[in-house]
């Protein structure tokens, strides 16, 4: 519903932020209530901030899903590519949520950091000094998720501002200071403690008009999900056998007459090794990825779909990115 005229409306950007594989795209299909993201294990899964959109009353919350924040190798220009998206989008949002595993926390509360536990936190100062250097300092809050994994959850629901100002100092910059530290605990996959987060965040939010519709959840178009889906469901199928380098095309989206959607995608891949890998002896992987590539598309656009890949090689596809 669009408030009455003299409402003021209010409006509230928040980036999701944390290494690779940390739950980003998790919490927000949490928060907004359904599939607008895609989350597989493997990393660099998102590349492109998707943004998805919680209008309540006069509030709207915009969240940035965006990729993984990592020091990309030299000469690697997808990687760059991703990276610089999502700084982009940090720029132009109010409040960082920075995502860290409660286990992390919970060690480090319990000050008992070993070299596997150092080697994670590692990838927190990482994405800190990457975010210093990009000159976007915004107010950041840390979000302890998968806190259904821990034996006992109240260790993060109950820290003191001492425990609290030990796990800032340990998982962000020294270079960085706050003086409102906050640890929300959540567990994005069960969709816990996500009423707790929304109502630690509106206060951040600004007398702003809204960017979006009250009735829209996010920016992604169908076609655009649609692709994503596929990748994500080529992934979950193929695990470490295809690299992530890997992008899915529409050829065509036309909508039958029985109302059902017609698409044809390209799965497009660097070299002729990946192709045949990605179809398989008889066809037979690439007809798996096809058959739930389509029922996932078909559940989360709420439409019949019939879905037709075909596999091709565009070895400089990458090269084609502007970063």
């Amino acid at each position: 519903m669009i408030p009455e005229i003299d409402t003021i409306e209010k409006t509230l950007k928040v980036a999701l932020v944390g290494p690779p594989n940390v739950g980003k795209s998790t919490l927000v299909n949490a928060i907004i209530g359904q599939k607008i993201a895609i989350t597989t294990h493997k990393p660099q899964t998102t590349r492109s901030s998707t943004f998805g959109i919680l209008t309540d009353g006069d509030l709207q919350i915009i969240l940035a899903d965006t990729p993984g924040i990592f020091e990309p190798r030299k000469n690697h220009k997808l990687e760059k590519f991703i990276v610089n998206n999502a700084l982009k989008t940090i720029a132009r949002t109010d409040l960082i949520l920075l995502l860290v595993d409660a286990y992390i926390v919970q060690k480090i509360v319990e000050k008992e950091i070993d070299d596997r536990m150092s080697s994670r936190i590692s990838m927190y100062h990482e994405a800190m000094e990457i975010l210093l250097r990009s000159k976007t300092p915004k107010k950041i809050l840390v979000v302890a998720n998968k806190v259904d994994t821990l034996e006992d959850q109240t260790i993060i629901e109950n820290l003191s501002d001492e425990a609290k100002d030990l796990v800032y100092n340990t998982i962000l910059s020294a270079e960085y200071h706050s003086d409102d530290k906050k640890i929300i605990p959540v567990s994005a996959l069960n969709a816990l403690n996500i009423d707790v987060l929304l109502e630690t965040i509106k206060p951040y939010a600004k007398n702003r008009p809204w960017e979006f519709d009250s009735e829209q959840c996010t920016d992604v178009s169908e076609r655009s999900l649609a692709e994503e889906i596929t990748r994500e469901q080529l992934y979950l199928v193929m695990h470490a056998e295809i690299p992530y380098s890997v992008k899915i095309d529409t050829d065509s989206w036309q909508e039958d007459e029985d109302g059902s959607i017609l698409i044809h995608q390209s799965i497009v891949v660097l070299k002729d090794s990946q192709k045949n890998m990605i179809i398989g002896s008889g066809g037979r992987m690439v007809k798996l990825i096809g058959e739930r590539a389509r029922a996932a598309i078909t559940d989360a656009i709420a439409t019949p779909v019939h879905l037709f890949l075909h596999v091709k090689v565009r070895s400089d596809w990458i090269d084609k990115l502007r970063i």
